[in-house]
């Protein structure tokens, strides 16, 4: 075979370039990248030089449709003869799912900013609460600021070896949790809640 030619595809790459199963074999891998790159088995021979992270680039497919790839570029020899064996995954599909989870990710912020709970995320090793949503604020009479800058038990603090107990559990079983406990609100006034608590919030 000839350098700089392909001697094998699976079924994944064929299918994403639109190719037959046999069609690419012995197949000059130039055909596979745009014009603009003049030397692609250099751009390869590069890849695999600069070790293993996944790069981004684009193929050609067999209609000439340019298919978003990224690739990982690794070397191996065979009977004194240089092989580099790439893998490639469809870009776009992960582009796509990043979108949805960016769109997932505005919508349960925009939940937790508007919700009819209050919601506080704290962190129980360092005992710190790093977020918290306008309801809270109300139903506590602090402002945000006045919050984070408390910790966890100052909002809790009638009962701190229960709420101890339950929020170790939460870490250890990464389960969730609904109880009732006394919240105090800044001017000292005692209210009761029911609290639901997950992995990462918790709903008064």
């Amino acid at each position: 075979m000839q350098p700089g030619r392909s001697s094998f595809f699976n079924p994944y790459v064929t299918d994403l370039l639109g190719y037959g199963p046999d069609e690419l074999i012995d197949h000059p891998i130039d055909r596979l990248f745009p014009e603009e790159r003049t030397e692609p088995l250099e751009d390869v021979r590069a890849l695999a030089t600069a070790g293993s992270s996944p790069t981004e680039l684009t193929l050609l497919g067999k209609a000439g449709q340019e298919v978003p790839v990224s690739i990982v570029v690794t070397e191996t020899r065979h009977d004194d003869r240089q092989f580099f064996t790439v893998t490639v995954r469809d870009a776009a599909d992960r582009h796509e799912r990043e979108s949805e989870l960016q769109e997932t990710g505005a919508v349960l912020e925009k939940t937790f900013e508007h919700s009819n709970d209050g919601i506080v995320v704290f962190d129980p090793e360092n005992d710190e609460i790093t977020e918290c949503n306008p309801r809270l604020c109300e139903l506590l009479d602090y402002s945000c600021a006045e919050l984070l800058s408390l910790e966890p038990t100052d909002i809790f603090p009638y009962e701190p070896s229960r709420f101890q107990e339950l929020t170790t559990r939460d870490l250890e079983q990464r389960s969730g949790w609904t109880d009732e406990l006394d919240c105090e609100t800044r001017e000292g006034k005692r209210v009761p809640m029911e609290v639901s608590a997950s992995p990462g919030r918790t709903r008064l």
